[in-house]
């Protein structure tokens, strides 16, 4: 329904296995109801200083895969436009992840998955007042969940202000010594 069923091999396995690649479709046929969203709709994310061509993806083992995997409630705007997963893409899932830890709900929900896929690129966010988040995890949410995959907090360049290390020093994660998390 949203794409093209591809192989997926990602590994050499002989046994690979087919599953669908999600796009949304470009002429629908059953027309939703529009949601007023108070974001502004981003359907293409262009990058103009050098400086922001940082790509996280640099270096060893940080090969891009062209394969959909996990729920579509967490898939982040750039596996939407680009069918790319990247390390900035298990940020935007971790925000996701920090939403419903706080709320019980995911942050992009909607009836359908082209609904759902429709807030998630035009980032349909909301912080109701009954959810009764502090502002530590309110930044720390909408840091992860920026649409730009560039401008995501652990995206950055090392020592820019979204670096992997303000991730970490994030006053959310406020007596975390992740040093020791893999002891």
């Amino acid at each position: 329904m949203y794409g093209e069923w591809q192989i997926i091999d990602s590994y050499g396995d002989e046994d690979a296995s087919a599953q669908p690649v999600p796009q949304i479709p470009s002429s629908p046929t059953k027309q939703e109801p529009e949601v007023p969203s108070e974001e502004p709709s981003v359907q293409e994310v262009e990058v103009e200083d050098e400086e922001d061509n940082f790509d996280m993806m640099d270096g060893p083992g940080m090969d891009r895969r062209d394969t959909f995997v996990g729920t579509p409630l967490y898939v982040s705007p750039e596996m939407l436009h680009e069918t790319k997963s990247l390390p900035a893409s298990d940020l935007w899932a971790l925000g996701c992840i920090i939403y419903k830890m706080h709320t019980g709900k995911v942050p992009f929900e909607d009836r359908s998955e082209t609904g759902t896929f429709e807030r998630i690129l035009n980032r349909q966010l909301s912080f109701l007042p009954e959810m009764n988040l502090n502002h530590e995890t309110k930044d720390l949410i909408d840091r992860l969940l920026t649409v730009n995959p560039k401008k995501r907090l652990g995206t950055g360049r090392p020592g820019s202000e979204n670096d992997l290390s303000a991730l970490k020093n994030h006053p959310y994660f406020q007596g975390i010594d992740f040093a020791t998390l893999g002891e």
